[in-house]
């Protein structure tokens, strides 16, 4: 979801009416489980690493949260200060799992101007004691002077320990887990929806515990905007726990928000109000803002 505009992308959007919204074929998605055949599925938060020039585990401070989020199609992770208010970095794509081997098909990286955009990263994977253990190499790119191509310099090895968040039951919750493309969304008294270009990627990926949304240009090297945290769903509502917002300032991190929603042949429409943040604090407080989007479910 959207909790604020961002103005340089709102320029070239597309406006539609409500009830013209694009009509997109699905097929149903199995709810996602962990099973031998994949037992990455879910969300994870790390426990140490191991710097490539090092050769022993380190691990972050406590007010860092390191998490990574694998739904069937997609993974994410994400590192964020909750003293600073700060997402530190971001990464996610597709993936690929067999055999004990991780693919990671990296689609969008913050910050930007990274190696690994673009990369398919493989790790080998063992589970030990209720712990993922995965290691692999990123390749590391330079310009050659002389053909002025990107060549392969050299590798960075990647090696790390995650634990499962701990699996609390959010209730009801069929055919939520997965990952989803928002098709359309209104704002406010907007009468019509709205699309966005075809360069501009948004999707949400939700675990049996986590939700994240990332908008990121699928042409370029930038993260527009992300958000996550804990969720809850009902017969009723779905709501979402924010604990981490980029870009900082937006003041939702820590508030629940509460959507209406339903579910039909893979479509997801949620609509609920989230507070608007005076960036001017002389300004008089403003209505909560009405967000109505539209998601479809990732094949």
């Amino acid at each position: 979801m959207k909790y604020l505009l961002i103005l340089p992308i709102a320029v070239g959007m597309i406006s539609t009416s409500c009830s013209s919204e694009q009509k997109t074929e699905q097929t149903p998605v199995a709810e996602e489980t962990q099973t031998e055949d994949n037992p990455i599925l879910g969300s994870w938060q790390l426990v140490s690493y191991m710097n490539a020039d090092s050769s022993k585990w380190s691990s972050y401070p406590d007010q860092v949260v390191y998490q990574k989020h694998i739904t069937p199609t997609h993974f994410t992770w994400y590192s964020y200060n909750n003293d600073e208010d700060k997402l530190t970095g971001i990464g996610g794509g597709t993936y690929a799992y067999a055999n004990a081997i991780y693919t990671e098909n990296i689609e969008f990286f913050m910050p930007p101007g990274s190696n690994e955009l673009g990369q398919a990263i493989p790790f080998t994977v063992e589970m030990k004691e209720g712990k993922w253990y995965h290691t692999g190499y990123a390749k590391i790119m330079e310009i050659d002077e002389t053909s002025g191509e990107l060549v392969l310099a050299d590798s960075s090895k990647i090696e790390e320990i995650w634990e499962r968040v701990s699996e609390v039951s959010n209730g009801y919750q069929p055919g939520v887990n997965g990952s989803w493309n928002l098709v359309t969304y209104r704002e406010g008294d907007r009468p019509t929806a709205l699309e966005y270009p075809d360069f501009i990627k948004y999707i949400k990926l939700l675990t049996p515990t986590h939700f994240v949304w990332i908008q990121y240009n699928g042409d370029g090297d930038e993260v527009f905007a992300a958000g996550g945290g804990t969720y809850t769903l009902s017969e009723e509502s779905y709501v979402e726990n924010v604990q981490m917002m980029y870009p900082s300032g937006s003041g939702t991190v820590g508030s629940d928000i509460e959507f209406t929603y339903s579910m039909d042949s893979g479509r997801w429409n949620h609509m609920g109000y989230v507070n608007r943040i005076n960036i001017n604090k002389e300004e008089k407080p403003r209505e909560d803002l009405l967000i109505d989007e539209v998601w479809v479910k990732v094949r």
